[in-house]
C-alpha cells in the first residue's frame, strides 16, 4: 500500500458520522405549522384538497411534506390541532346528538366518545369498596376462591358442597376372571371394547 491509501484509510476510520439534524431545526416553521392544520383538517374542508398542491403553495418540494410526515412530533402536533379545531365545535357537536336522541335515532355513545377524545371527559367511576380497607378485600376474594372451589367439586360428583367428594374407581379384577387365558373373555370380546 502507499501512502496516500494508509493515510486516507486513517482519515476514513477518524471521520465523524454527520449527526442527525434536530427536530426543532426546521428551515420553514411557519408552513410546517400550517401543515399540521392542513392534515388536522377533515379532508373534505382541506384548501388545497391535495398535498402537491399544498407543496407548490409553500413553495418546497412535496417530499419535504412527506419528511415532516415522519418527524417523532409530528402527528403528536395534529393531535393537538385537531383537538383544538373540534374543542369550539363541541357545543353543536351536543346540540346535534341531543336532537338525534330526542327523535329516538341514537343511544348516546357518540357523545361520550366526543367528550373523551375531545374534551379529554373522564367518566366517573363509581367506588363500592371505600369503606373497606385492604385487607377486608383480600379475604373476601379468598371467600369467593374457596365457594367456587367448592361448587366445582359439587357438580363433578353430584354432591352437596361441603360434603366429601368419594372416589370411585374401577375394579379390574372382576374382568379378569371373565378372560380365558388367551385373553379374551367369554363373549369372544376383547378387553377394553
Amino acid at each position: 500500500m502507499t501512502k496516500i491509501k494508509i493515510i486516507d484509510s486513517i482519515y476514513k476510520k477518524r471521520r465523524k458520522k454527520p449527526k442527525k439534524k434536530k427536530e426543532y431545526d426546521l428551515r420553514k416553521p411557519f408552513e410546517y405549522a400550517q401543515f399540521v392544520k392542513w392534515i388536522a383538517t377533515p379532508s373534505v374542508l382541506r384548501e388545497p384538497s391535495r398535498q402537491d398542491d399544498l407543496a407548490k403553495e409553500f413553495r418546497v418540494h412535496p417530499g419535504t411534506l412527506s419528511e415532516w410526515k415522519k418527524r417523532e412530533s409530528f402527528w403528536d402536533d395534529v393531535r393537538a390541532e385537531m383537538k383544538f379545531y373540534f374543542k369550539t365545535k363541541t357545543p353543536n357537536v351536543l346540540q346535534a346528538i341531543y336532537q338525534k336522541l330526542l327523535k329516538g335515532d341514537g343511544s348516546g355513545g357518540e357523545a361520550k366518545i366526543w367528550l373523551q377524545y375531545i374534551d379529554e371527559w373522564i367518566p366517573k367511576q363509581e367506588n363500592i369498596n371505600r369503606d373497606k380497607t385492604l385487607e377486608d378485600l383480600i379475604k373476601e376474594d379468598d371467600e369467593k376462591n374457596e365457594q367456587t372451589i367448592d361448587r366445582g367439586s359439587a357438580l363433578d360428583t353430584k354432591q352437596e358442597p361441603g360434603e366429601d367428594k368419594i372416589q370411585t374407581k374401577l375394579d379390574p379384577e372382576p374382568l379378569r376372571e371373565k378372560q380365558n387365558e388367551q385373553g379374551h373373555n367369554p363373549e369372544g370380546q376383547t378387553e377394553g371394547i
